[in-house]
């Protein structure tokens, strides 16, 4: 009975891991393209014309949901990493049955490939990661530890861009010094890839406005909190860094410093600009049609807002902050059409929380969970 019983918590524990429903991210190319991974409606290249998300989408070109290698996004928590200096886009945790794998989609070659991994493996369901922009290493926030996946000499993401032959990389511990606040209680990481840095936003123990800075080229944590000229949150919430970098600032051309940050209350909007520590303050994203699975991406200038379950696609010009000019107050979020169609065609939820008629019927049945659970005392019931 006892290895029964155990089979049984396993099963349960593993159908835990599983998405309750999409769980698809934005994410823009190194030319300004954007795309929707692992939407309910498959993989989409929206392109970069504004005037374009306004009508609805018609598929053109290679379809690159049915491209070989492609993991399945059901998982509950994927995450999504763009490579401006690949071309290409990691997700981590993107197969609930290969969790410590990562998959690659690069923009140029139109293909996948899959990455094996070994060693101090996050936990998938609540790890958070991003990679660094010419290192191509991967750093992950997780339990209280950082740990990083390869190494800034040839054993990175860089190897075998000819996606000829499988490799694996290591992840290893990646804390020259100590994590310098109790990583125990940060159990919701909210972390940006920052010019040559990460930024921690939410830290318990940070003052508003702050966040604590991780030296990436170093492997080290700053020496405190980091106040970035504005006042915003310290609490959880969601980044996209902006591919546009300026070339006057220091190595490699520049490299990409302005971070987006939208705290869960939906109270403002922030850019900061890591470079200088400058923060500008821009219009707030609306909250309406959002959920727990919102995501944002930016472009050179746009940020974008996708939410999947409800399949509303927003954006926001910020051409404004990039050429130092006074707030345009013109600028606002603009909700795109671009999605109308094959939301309407799988008769995603509706703003107002409308229940579609094919879901109202599927409610009446039993959930999994509960299943399970029934399952599990039916069979504790024999015995």
């Amino acid at each position: 009975m006892q290895a029964l019983l155990s089979a049984i918590l396993v099963t349960g524990v593993t159908a835990s891991r599983l998405a309750t429903g999409p769980t698809g991210c934005p994410v823009f190319s190194a030319n300004g393209d954007l795309h929707i991974f692992g939407s309910p409606f498959g993989d989409l290249n929206l392109g970069k014309d504004l005037q374009g998300w306004q009508t609805p989408y018609q598929p053109s070109g290679i379809n690159i949901t049915a491209l070989p290698n492609r993991p399945p996004f059901t998982s509950a928590n994927v995450i999504c990493m763009p490579s401006f200096f690949l071309n290409s886009v990691l997700f981590f945790n993107s197969d609930p049955n290969d969790a410590s794998s990562i998959h690659e989609y690069f923009f140029d070659k139109q293909r996948w490939r899959k990455i094996a991994t070994k060693g101090l493996v996050p936990n998938p369901e609540s790890v958070k990661s991003v990679i660094d922009f010419d290192t191509l290493v991967i750093y992950a926030f997780d339990d209280g530890r950082m740990v990083r996946l390869g190494d800034a000499g040839d054993n990175n993401l860089s190897k075998d861009l000819n996606l000829d032959a499988p490799f694996s990389l290591e992840w290893v511990d990646a804390n020259t010094n100590a994590v310098p606040f109790d990583g125990a209680k940060y159990k919701q990481p909210t972390m940006a890839h920052a010019w040559f840095n990460m930024y921690f936003f939410g830290v318990p123990g940070t003052k508003e406005g702050e966040v604590w800075a991780y030296r990436i080229h170093y492997n080290e944590w700053g020496p405190a909190p980091q106040p970035c000229g504005a006042v915003f949150p310290s609490m959880h919430g969601q980044t996209a860094t902006f591919l546009y970098k300026n070339a006057s600032q220091f190595e490699h051309n520049g490299a990409p410093a302005h971070v987006a940050y939208i705290p869960d209350d939906y109270s403002g909007l922030w850019i900061i600009n890591s470079y200088i520590n400058e923060t500008t303050v821009a219009v707030a994203p609306p909250k309406s049609g959002t959920s727990s699975l919102t995501r944002y991406a930016a472009s050179y200038n746009i940020l974008v807002q996708y939410t999947p379950d409800t399949g509303i696609l927003r954006y926001l010009d910020l051409s404004w902050v990039f050429q130092e000019k006074p707030m345009d107050l013109s600028s606002v979020w603009v909700d795109t059409k671009v999605l109308e169609t094959v939301s309407n065609r799988l008769a995603l939820p509706s703003q107002s929380g409308g229940t579609p008629a094919a879901a109202k019927s599927s409610a009446k049945l039993r959930s999994p969970c509960c299943l399970f659970f029934s399952f599990a005392l039916f069979v504790i019931s024999l015995f």
